[in-house]
C-alpha cells in the first residue's frame, strides 16, 4: 500500500507545463532554529563500514602476533612505509603485499605469509552499517552535503580502480587518498574535501574512529565526532544538529535494479517543474508491496512522492496511474484530504513508464485493526474519523469535480459480481461448496437500486494517513481500484476486519475479540454512524454487501493461490494467503446463511439444485461474461 504525506503546497501541472521555483531546503534543529552546519564528512572504515581492525586481529590471532603488533608495524614505517605507500596509491596491492610480507616477516624473525590479510581486507563480504546508511539518506533529506574522506587504495594493476565498497551515490563528494596521492590526517586531504563541497571547515562535521585524523581536521575549524561504536557516533551527531537521524521516509529503501529509475532523467523531468538543486536527487523506494512502485523522491528541499507504472508488459488498462493523479486531484477540489498532486508525465521516454509526483505527508498508518500500538482511550476516535472520511469520499459531487466519466453509472454490484464470478472459474483448482453457495445467494438478491458515488474500491484503516499526534486523517491513499460505484461496498470492505480473525493472513482481525473493551466501536456503530454523517434511513440489505465482500475476496484469493501454484507468481506468500479462499468463501457464506434478507429477483435456481448443476449455471454466467470482455 502506498505511504505519503503533504509537506509543501505547490501548482497542479501536467507533464513539462506550468513550471514553478521551489527554494532550497535548510538543515532546521528541532527547536525550528537553523543550523550553522552545511555538510557531514564521513571516514570509511571505522565509520560507514567495520573497522580494518578487526581483521587485524583476526590475521595475528591466525598468525600467532602479539595483538596490536600489525598496527604498531603499520604506525612505525610511517608515510614512506608499504601502507603509507599503499594507500597514497605509489604501490600496487600485489606490490604492497610483496613488500610488506617481506618486511613482517623480517620484524618477526620468520616467514609470514600476509595473503589472508589481504583478503580480509577486501571488504568482500562486509556491509555498511544500515543505521549509518540510513543517517546519510536522512541527512541528505534534510538539505545537508555529505562526503566521504577515506584513505584506501587501488585493487587492480593498473590503478584504475580503487577500493570503494559503498554506495558512492550517497555522498555528494568522494575524496580518496589514492587517487588524491596522501592520506589522512595530511592537511590536503580536508582542504580537497571542503573546497568540493563549497563550504567552510566550521560548516562541516567530520567522523573518523582515529584521533589523529580528528586533530588535524579540527585545524581547519571542522567540528569533530570520535566514533567508537555507531550508536554513539549518530547520537552525538544527532545532538550536534538538533535532528533526528532515522529513515529519510520510514518503511524505505533503495530501490532494488529491477525498480532503479534513470536519475538523470528523473532530474531533467524536476527541473522542467522548476526544481533546481546541485545535489542530485535522493531516490528510494516504498517497501510495503504495491502493484505500482512507489518512491520517496528529496530534491530541491522538497520531500516527494513518485509513483509510476511498473516495467514490463502490461494490460492496456492496468495499472492506470492516470486515474488515481485524476481522482485524487478531483477529490482534493471536493474537500477530501489526499496528497497534494503535483504533476502527470505520461511521456514513456523520461522513467520508462507513466508517473506522477505528489508531496510526501509526514503521519501514521494504523497497520493493526487492534490499534494495539495506541492507548484504548484513543482508539474511537481514530475508527469514527475512518468513517467520516469515508462519507466525505461518498460525498463528492462527481459531475461538480469533473468526474461524471469516470466509471459507469448504475448497476455497478451486478457488473462487478460477474467479473468476480469469471475471475474464480477461470481460476479454480477444486471445488469449494460454500462459495458455490455464496455465488447462488448472491446473484438473486443484487440490489435494485445503488446510489452512484466514487468508491475507492480498497477502503480501510491502513490506506488512511493520520497526523502524527491526534486523530485528524491527513490523506486517503492507494485509489488504483478506484471508480464509480456503489458507496456501501467500501463501507463493507472497510468493515471486513470485524470478520477476520486476529491472525488473519491478509489483515489483522477483530474477531471474537472485546472490541468494546478495547475502546473500538463495534461494526454496528460504525454502520450507524456512516448513516448518520450521510442521512441515511438505514442498510436494509447490509448483509448482501458483507457477503459480497467476502466472496471478492474469495475470488481474488483464488487468483493469488493459482499463479503461486502455477509457477506465474514470484510471491513466497502467495500460495498460504491463497489458501485463505474457501476461508473467506466460509465466512461470507456464513453470514448469508443467518441472514433474513429476501431475494430481490426469481431464484434462478431451485433450493435443492446440486451443486454439480450449481456448478454448470456459474460456468455458463462465466463464458456469458467473458464473451461481453
Amino acid at each position: 500500500m502506498l505511504r505519503v504525506v503533504n509537506l509543501l503546497e505547490g501548482p497542479l501541472v501536467r507533464n513539462r507545463c506550468n513550471s514553478h521555483l521551489l527554494t532550497m531546503a535548510k538543515c532546521y534543529s528541532v527547536d525550528g532554529k537553523p543550523t550553522n552546519f552545511k555538510a557531514v564528512i564521513f571516514d570509511m572504515g571505522g565509520v560507514v563500514l567495520p573497522s580494518p581492525f578487526q581483521p587485524f586481529r583476526a590475521f595475528e590471532k591466525s598468525m600467532g602476533l602479539q595483538s596490536g603488533m600489525l598496527s604498531r608495524f603499520i604506525i612505525s614505517g610511517g608515510k614512506d612505509g608499504p601502507w603509507g605507500q599503499l594507500e597514497t596509491g605509489k604501490l600496487t596491492l600485489s606490490e604492497f603485499s610483496r613488500i610488506f610480507g617481506e618486511k613482517l616477516s623480517k620484524e618477526v624473525g620468520r616467514e609470514i605469509d600476509v595473503k589472508p590479510l589481504i583478503e580480509g581486507l577486501s571488504y568482500e563480504k562486509v556491509e555498511a552499517f544500515p543505521e549509518m546508511i540510513e543517517a546519510i539518506q536522512c541527512l541528505r533529506s534534510y538539505g545537508l552535503k555529505t562526503a566521504l574522506l577515506t584513505n584506501n587504495w587501488f585493487v587492480d594493476e593498473k590503478k584504475t580502480k580503487s577500493l570503494l565498497p559503498v554506495d558512492t551515490s550517497m555522498f555528494d563528494v568522494v575524496v580518496q587518498s589514492c587517487v588524491l596521492g596522501e592520506r589522512k590526517p595530511d592537511q590536503r586531504m580536508y582542504q580537497q574535501c571542503l573546497q568540493e563541497l563549497h563550504v567552510n571547515g566550521d560548516q562541516a562535521i567530520f567522523l573518523d574512529d582515529l584521533g589523529i585524523n580528528l586533530k588535524a581536521a579540527r585545524e581547519f575549524g571542522i567540528k569533530t565526532i570520535k566514533v567508537s561504536s555507531v550508536s554513539q557516533g549518530l547520537e552525538e551527531l544527532s545532538q550536534l544538529l538538533g535532528v533526528q537521524l532515522d529513515s529519510p521516509a520510514p518503511g524505505t529503501k533503495p530501490p532494488p535494479r529491477r525498480l532503479q529509475l534513470n536519475e538523470a532523467n528523473l532530474e531533467a523531468y524536476l527541473n522542467s517543474l522548476g526544481m533546481k538543486d546541485s545535489a542530485k536527487p535522493l531516490v528510494r523506494v516504498f517497501e510495503h508491496g504495491q502493484s505500482n512502485p512507489t518512491y520517496f523522491v528529496y530534491y530541491a528541499g522538497r520531500r516527494l512522492v513518485l509513483r509510476k507504472k511498473p516495467p514490463g508488459k502490461l494490460l492496456p488498462s492496468a495499472h492506470a496511474v492516470d486515474r488515481e493523479f485524476k481522482v485524487m486531484s478531483a477529490m482534493a477540489k471536493g474537500g477530501v484530504p489526499v496528497p497534494n498532486m503535483i504533476a502527470l508525465c505520461e511521456d514513456e521516454s523520461v522513467l520508462g513508464t507513466a508517473f506522477y509526483l505528489m508531496d510526501f505527508i509526514k503521519g501514521r498508518v494504523f497497520k493493526d485493526a487492534t490499534l494495539s500500538e495506541i492507548p484504548s482511550e484513543q482508539r474511537r476516535p481514530i475508527v469514527m474519523n475512518m468513517i467520516k472520511n469515508l462519507a466525505q469520499i461518498h460525498s463528492v459531487d462527481i459531475d461538480k469535480v469533473g468526474l461524471s466519466d469516470y466509471g459507469k453509472k448504475g448497476g455497478y454490484m451486478a457488473r462487478n459480481f460477474r467479473r468476480w464470478v469469471t475471475q474464480y472459474e477461470a481460476a479454480k483448482s477444486r471445488e469449494i461448496p460454500s462459495m458455490t453457495k455464496l455465488m447462488d445467494w448472491l446473484q438473486n438478491r443484487l440490489p435494485k437500486m445503488e446510489e452512484v458515488s466514487v468508491v475507492h474500491g480498497d477502503f480501510r484503516l491502513d490506506n488512511l494517513l493520520y497526523h502524527p499526534e491526534t486523530d485528524e486523517v491527513l490523506a486517503t491513499i492507494d485509489w488504483e481500484l478506484s471508480t464509480l460505484g456503489d458507496p456501501l461496498s467500501d463501507l463493507a470492505t472497510c468493515a471486513l476486519a470485524y470478520f477476520l480473525p486476529p491472525d488473519s493472513p491478509l489483515f489483522t482481525g477483530l474477531r471474537g475479540l472485546d472490541v468494546k473493551a478495547m475502546g473500538i466501536p463495534t461494526v454496528e456503530e460504525l454502520v450507524q454512524e456512516y448513516c448518520r454523517l450521510r442521512n441515511l434511513p438505514g442498510i436494509d440489505n447490509w448483509d448482501f454487501y458483507l457477503a459480497y465482500s467476502f466472496f471478492r475476496m474469495a475470488s481474488i484469493l483464488q487468483g493469488v493461490y493459482m499463479r503461486a501454484v502455477s509457477g506465474q507468481s514470484s510471491s513466497s506468500d502467495g500460495e498460504i494467503v491463497g489458501k485463505f479462499a474457501e476461508q473467506a468463501a466460509n465466512y461470507g457464506w456464513e453470514i448469508a446463511s443467518q441472514s433474513k434478507l429476501k431475494p430481490t429477483s426469481p431464484v434462478i435456481e431451485p433450493s435443492n439444485t446440486s451443486a454439480g448443476q450449481q456448478q454448470r449455471h456459474f460456468s455458463s454466467l462465466a463464458s456469458s461474461q467473458r464473451s461481453r470482455l
